[in-house]
């Protein structure tokens, strides 16, 4: 199961690699995989070759470990020619999707998942939406003609209403909004007698349709998980 992971994980670094320009291939040591459970990844550059007067290469080694491991548990040579164009898989940098597996998808490119995490080591991605991917646990995400990359709260409207105190005099006003009168108020003479008060009721509909039309603000749903291609 480790060393599963671990090739995903190097793919994952392939897709990368893959993806970048020739000339922002860089080195780097032993450094831990975001979001990954103690996963780090190593990545060692071959001399640069030539392969004719203008086509340069060099190989990319990926190494993956578990934890402390010296010894790599997934390792993964890519060969790199500056001829060669970035691979973007026809889906463009920025791109959100609906996933429905928690490991991250492979193919097209570089993704991220939507979680608030940093993105900084990718700069397309970066000039685009900023240091941070948008966290998008438990959102829903809603078309617009404005302006994109808005939060928004959960909200509903306002419920509001009147109670007069009620006197026993005959003109006395009735209530309004979502408050009213569910029984019927008795003789309104002054004598304490013959006065019966009403039954007032709240009933949030007479405010606003919206209430009254579901036992919960959940609406139906169904959950997946949401990735940002970074590269």
């Amino acid at each position: 199961m480790i060393t599963m992971q671990a090739q995903q994980y190097g793919m994952s670094e392939a897709e990368i690699v893959t993806a970048m320009n020739y000339d922002d291939l860089t080195a780097h040591g032993k450094t831990q995989i975001q979001n990954s459970d103690g996963y780090f990844s190593e990545l060692l550059l071959s001399t640069e070759s030539s392969v004719s007067d203008d086509i340069k290469q060099r190989d990319v080694l990926i190494k993956v470990y578990k934890g402390d491991e010296i010894l790599p548990r997934y390792s993964l040579n890519v060969r790199r020619t500056s001829a060669k164009t970035a691979v973007t898989g026809g889906v463009p940098v920025g791109t959100v999707i609906a996933w429905l597996s928690t490991t991250a998808p492979t193919e097209g490119g570089t993704w991220l998942l939507c979680n608030g995490q940093s993105c900084t080591s990718y700069p397309k991605l970066k000039a685009l939406i900023g240091n941070n991917v948008p966290d998008l646990n438990a959102r829903f995400l809603e078309g617009t003609t404005g302006n994109p990359r808005l939060f928004k709260d959960a909200g509903l409207p306002n419920i509001t209403g009147t109670i007069r105190i009620f006197t026993g005099w005959e003109g006395d006003e009735e209530p309004v909004g979502c408050f009213y009168f569910s029984r019927e108020r008795g003789n309104q003479s002054p004598s304490r007698d013959n006065y019966r008060s009403p039954d007032l009721t709240l009933d949030a509909s007479r405010s606003s349709s919206v209430y009254g039309k579901s036992t919960t603000v959940q609406p139906a749903a169904y959950t997946v998980r949401y990735y940002i291609k970074a590269a």
